[in-house]
C-alpha cells in the first residue's frame, strides 16, 4: 500500500501541508503505478502521476492517509489481502 498525493502546489500556497490529501494506492511499485487510481477511485492529476511519499522522502515519516473515501474502503482492502 502506497501513500500518495497529487503533484503540484496548493491553490493558495498558504496551507503548509494542512490541506494535503493523502490517498492510498494498492500497489507496491511507484514506477509502473503512476497512473493507477487510488482505492477511492480518484486519479492523479496531470501527466506526472502521483507524488509517492516513499520515493520522495524515504528517511522522513510517511504521513497518514487523510482521504475520507480511502479510509472507508481501506478495511475492505485489508480483509481481501
Amino acid at each position: 500500500m502506497r501513500h500518495v498525493t497529487k503533484a503540484g502546489q496548493p491553490a493558495n500556497n498558504n496551507e503548509r501541508g494542512g490541506g494535503l490529501v493523502v490517498h492510498a494506492v494498492d500497489s507496491e511499485c511507484s514506477v509502473f503505478g503512476l497512473k493507477q487510481p487510488a482505492i477511492c477511485g480518484d486519479t492523479p492529476s496531470g501527466r506526472l502521476g502521483w507524488s509517492d511519499w516513499m520515493t520522495l522522502a524515504p528517511a522522513s515519516p510517511v504521513p497518514p492517509i487523510t482521504c475520507p473515501n480511502c479510509l472507508k474502503v481501506l478495511p475492505e482492502v485489508k480483509q481481501d489481502a
